[in-house]
């Protein structure tokens, strides 16, 4: 009897570990949300994920209450899922296979508003924290114009008609945030109240160098009743005196060729970058050759080459600059997108 005991005693136990190991096993991480939104504001959702988690195991995401044409797939197909309502907030609950990718998508048009001409895209997303990219598409073929966003410390990389975020906290386990932007020309209304501080500095500019030129206009008029005295010099400095030739069209032509032309970055672009990933990006900048190879940033920075493959990996993946390799050399360069 007491043999039995103890043998169901064992079993019991280890399908305790069993079950706890597999709920700890149980992940999910966010790759990509693409955010496309339409001149109507209609914004077609995309999710990337990849899930590692036992069979029966569920997971899901919020979705605006309004939805619509929602698929979930994996790569077999159709991935089984429900609506559920949770404090006035939907989530997208879905059964997914033990291990894999998971894409979602739907469209909504809960995420945008207009007042004033201005359009303002708010929503929470589900995110990996230092994981996840959201890459927000603005309408094609627009003057598009990003006027605020929130929070104001999200790293974020300008790409053309679009935006790339990067968030690294969550709250909640959701990353929130707004943008306001504009497609075509920004509101009268805003762009008066955008320039009146600019304008009014440069204003206090001019009238301080105005001031300053006045009074030493002032001062040179009084100088001039007086008569200077005249120094003649010395014989020996007369006949020492050389008379340098002057410098030739051709001679200052090529000396403007020899100078070399260094590019410049957007301010908004390095100011998301890291201390070390800085340091790459300005030294592509200032050096007139359009490539330069890897060996020469680690040999002008003194970085480690895995700490270096790493930054040029994560400078690559956050669309700055361009990597392709010839033989054993890798060369590097910067996107035009980055070069203001």
């Amino acid at each position: 009897m007491r043999c039995k005991i103890l043998f169901a005693l064992v079993i019991f136990a280890t399908a305790q570990y069993a079950t706890a190991q597999t709920l700890e096993g149980s992940t999910k991480t966010v790759n990509y949300v693409d955010l496309l939104i339409d001149e109507s504001g209609v914004v077609n959702v995309n999710y990337d994920l990849e899930i590692r988690s036992a069979d029966g195991d569920r997971f899901w995401i919020p979705v605006p209450s309004d939805a619509d044409k929602i698929s979930v797939s994996d790569a077999s197909g159709s991935v089984q899922y429900k609506l559920v309502q949770s404090n006035e907030t939907s989530l997208l609950e879905f059964y997914p296979k033990p291990a894999g990718k998971i894409a979602i998508a739907f469209k909504t048009q809960g995420l945008t508003s207009k007042f004033a001409g201005v359009w303002r895209l708010s929503t929470s997303l589900d995110v990996t924290p230092q994981k996840t990219i959201v890459r927000i598409k603005f309408p094609d073929n627009s003057n598009t114009k990003v006027m605020n966003i929130t929070p104001h410390d999200v790293l974020m990389t300008p790409v053309k008609d679009g935006l790339w975020l990067y968030p690294q906290t969550t709250e909640n386990g959701s990353f929130t945030f707004s943008i306001d932007y504009t497609i075509g020309e920004i509101p009268v209304s805003r762009a008066v109240s955008g320039y009146v501080v600019p304008l009014l500095i440069v204003l206090l500019v001019l009238l301080s160098l105005f001031i300053l030129f006045s009074k030493r206009r002032a001062k040179g008029k009084e100088g001039e009743k007086t008569e200077p005295e005249t120094v003649k010099p010395k014989p020996e400095e007369v006949k020492e005196a050389v008379i340098e030739p002057a410098e030739t069209p051709e001679e200052v032509k090529k000396t403007d060729e020899e100078k070399p032309k260094s590019k410049k970055v957007k301010e908004p672009v390095l100011n998301v970058l890291e201390d070390r990933e800085k340091e790459i990006v300005e030294l592509l900048a200032e050096n007139p050759d359009e490539e330069i190879t890897q060996a020469y940033i680690y040999k002008t920075t003194k970085i480690p080459k895995a700490t270096l493959s790493d930054l040029i990996k994560n400078l690559e993946a956050r669309n700055i600059i361009d990597k392709r390799k010839d033989g054993r050399l890798v060369w590097i360069k910067l996107k035009e997108d980055v070069l203001g």
